[in-house]
């Protein structure tokens, strides 16, 4: 139904809305609504009831599951306890049929074990001694290396005394050069200061003539 054909139903003969079909409309449109809510509602009901449903059937898998997961755990427990029971009657019948050992054959079993001891501690003994003959041999030649690094600081000490000794003099003579030089610098400008008086003297006694 387009937009015309609804406005002409809701009309009266005169072209105007009346408030009876105005109100009719109203209705129509509320119940058409109610109509698809109601539609989205039983959707909704019937998902939800499928949806519990395999909820249902998780929680029954889920219970077997634990059910089967705990029988198979006794069972392992048995298992377990049957074969240390077998094991144990193992030993015992082992124990039984071996044959008792000599007192001769338990020395014999005892020295070759110590003597086994033996070897190996010998074993320990020359490495721990070719260990202890290299570090003794590179301490050796670390002390051989300090005395002759100490016999060097000895002279490099001595040769810096000399030069201090050295710098000393030469700086006294320095200072003694330049007392020297000082006394020759005021000799000759006293020098000076005497041959230009003489000069003024001398030109003085000149031009009174």
């Amino acid at each position: 139904m387009d937009m015309d054909e609804e406005n002409y139903d809701i009309m009266s003969d005169d072209g105007y809305f009346s408030s009876e079909s105005i109100r009719d409309a109203a209705i129509a449109k509320i119940l058409e609504n109610q109509e698809e809510l109601n539609a989205y509602s039983e959707s909704l009901g019937s998902e939800k009831k499928e949806l519990a449903k395999e909820v249902e059937t998780l929680e029954d898998m889920n219970y077997n599951m634990e059910k089967e997961i705990k029988k198979l755990e006794y069972e392992v427990l048995v298992k377990e306890k049957e074969a240390k029971k077998y094991d144990e009657k193992i030993k015992a019948i082992k124990r039984k049929n071996l044959p008792p050992l000599s007192e001769e054959n338990r020395l014999a079993s005892e020295i070759k074990f110590l003597e086994s001891e033996k070897v190996k501690l010998m074993e320990k003994y020359n490495t721990l001694s070719d260990k202890l003959n290299k570090e003794i041999n590179d301490i050796g030649a670390s002390l051989i290396e300090l005395d002759f690094t100490k016999g060097e600081i000895e002279t490099f000490k001595d040769k810096t005394e000399e030069a201090e000794q050295k710098i000393s003099s030469k700086h006294k003579d320095l200072e003694f050069l330049h007392e020297r030089l000082k006394w020759t610098a005021d000799a000759l400008q006293g020098l000076h200061s005497g041959i230009r008086t003489v000069e003024r003297n001398f030109k003085i006694k000149y031009y009174k003539r």
